[in-house]
């Protein structure tokens, strides 16, 4: 959950840089420090795409088990979500790690910190599927 509104902190201080606001006025509105301001900023803002709730699969499964999301959404979503297309290494022993932005990479992580349960994950591998 912490993460989560951090990272909505942080594009919405980017919005208002954006808007004109200076890193002085955003730092007396918010009652932090122009450096906390700042260290805001030098981080890029995520792209969030249209009708979804983050920029990326396991930001979605962070936002569900925050509570921002119900299990609905969070299937919606997913189900439509373009996960980055597996990395073949040539050989069935050979392993070339987590690759990010995969399905096995964001949903694998979202179910190993408990974001999500199994049956999520086997529902959203499914809607996946051809």
């Amino acid at each position: 959950m912490a993460s989560c509104a951090r990272r909505d902190l942080r594009d919405a201080v980017h919005r208002l840089v954006d808007v004109g606001m200076t890193e002085s006025d955003i730092s007396r509105v918010l009652g932090v420090k122009r450096l906390a301001v700042w260290k805001l900023l030098v981080r890029a803002p995520q792209i969030v795409p249209d009708g979804f709730a983050d920029a990326t699969a396991y930001g979605i499964c962070e936002r569900y088990s925050a509570g921002y999301i119900d299990g609905d959404e969070l299937a919606r979503q997913l189900s439509r979500w373009e996960f980055a297309p597996m990395q073949w290494a040539g050989s069935l022993v050979e392993d070339v790690g987590p690759v990010e932005g995969t399905f096995s990479s964001e949903m694998g992580q979202a179910l190993r910190d408990g974001l999500i349960d199994g049956e999520l994950y086997e529902l959203v591998l499914n809607a996946q599927q051809p």
